[in-house]
């Protein structure tokens, strides 16, 4: 049987998980994803993780955020990790309007330590970095 599929979005990410590596107390985390539409209309986004600043064209995003059919469109995030300290795994959630895809989520990891803990690192490893 043949299925006619109406016209619609189609959600892709670049990357679904991002791993910043060792961060030191009090910096933020950055990452950045490309999303594409490969579907035939127009798709539209929001993005939503708490303390997490959005930036499109180095700008503040505006949502919904579209893109057009067959094109692509970089976000930015900027993570506020304020007096946190270990591993953060935090996950970020795009709603689309994609019917196959209305939530997706991209992972965002880090190790954040103290400067204390750094201080301690260096020491340990000196011989090795020199």
């Amino acid at each position: 049987a043949a299925v006619d599929v109406p016209p619609q979005p189609r959600i892709e990410l670049d990357r679904y998980s991002f791993d910043a590596g060792l961060l030191v107390e009090g910096d933020d985390l950055f990452a950045s994803v490309v999303v594409k539409n490969r579907g035939e209309l127009e798709l539209k986004f929001e993005c939503a993780l708490e303390s997490a600043s959005f930036l499109v064209d180095g700008k503040p995003a505006k949502f919904p955020i579209k893109v057009a059919a067959g094109k692509e469109i970089e976000v930015g995030v900027k993570l506020a990790l304020p007096g946190r300290v270990g591993l953060v795994r935090e996950f970020m959630l795009f709603k689309t309007n994609d019917p196959l895809r209305s939530t997706i989520s991209m992972n965002l990891n880090c190790y954040i330590v103290s400067k204390d803990e750094l201080k301690k690192l260096f020491e340990k490893y000196k011989n090795i970095i020199k």
